[in-house]
């Protein structure tokens, strides 16, 4: 059994259970597999890839999303409930954006302060 159709197996299976029937072997095999360092490395940057295309998906489609939504929250015929669902979720959208940016500016400048304590 080759890492690669172990590895496909794990990334679109739910469960580990379903992950070994899908790939053909046994669970504890899959298990076995799992605590070797260089397989888990290699699951753990392949799934980073999955996330990768996900994201770039999802970025594909924020902008219609928010002019959606934004159509819905100024549109006078929509239902008043409907109208505030789309603002709240204008809202919860803005402020995660600004945590996830405060988070990375944080990061980046740690790593900065860092940097210049090595040099």
């Amino acid at each position: 059994m080759t890492d690669e159709k172990l590895i496909a197996a794990l990334l679109s299976a739910p469960t580990i259970r379903d992950a070994a029937k899908a790939a053909g072997v046994s669970e504890s095999l899959m298990y076995s597999r799992l605590k070797e360092y260089n397989f888990r490395k290699t699951l753990n940057e392949q799934r980073a890839l999955v996330l990768e295309d996900v994201r770039t998906a999802l970025q594909a489609h924020l902008t219609n999303a928010v002019r959606v939504m934004g159509e819905i929250c100024n549109d006078k015929k929509a239902p008043p409930q409907t109208r505030l669902n789309a603002a709240q979720g204008i809202l919860k959208s803005a402020l995660k954006l600004a945590e996830v940016i405060e988070l990375d500016t944080a990061k980046t400048q740690s790593f900065a302060d860092a940097f210049d304590e090595l040099i």
